[in-house]
């Protein structure tokens, strides 16, 4: 099965210098649209921060990515 790269990682390791997105990290969409690969609106978090984020969220009513 072939490596597959995610544009949103590939935009924000461009943007930022890098050669991957360390382990342990994702790229969030801050606008919720997983279309808007815009390096504005891309942010490295930890994946416990990222899913507390979402799991606040959810639990306010709100979505995102």
């Amino acid at each position: 099965m072939p490596n597959r790269v995610y544009e949103h990682h590939l935009v924000y390791c461009l943007e930022h210098g890098l050669t991957e997105i360390p382990e342990g990290y994702v790229v969030h969409h801050k606008d919720g649209d997983k279309l808007n690969n815009h390096p504005s609106n891309l942010d490295m978090m930890t994946f416990s921060a990222h899913t507390s984020l979402h799991m606040s969220q959810n639990l306010s009513g709100k979505r995102d990515d």
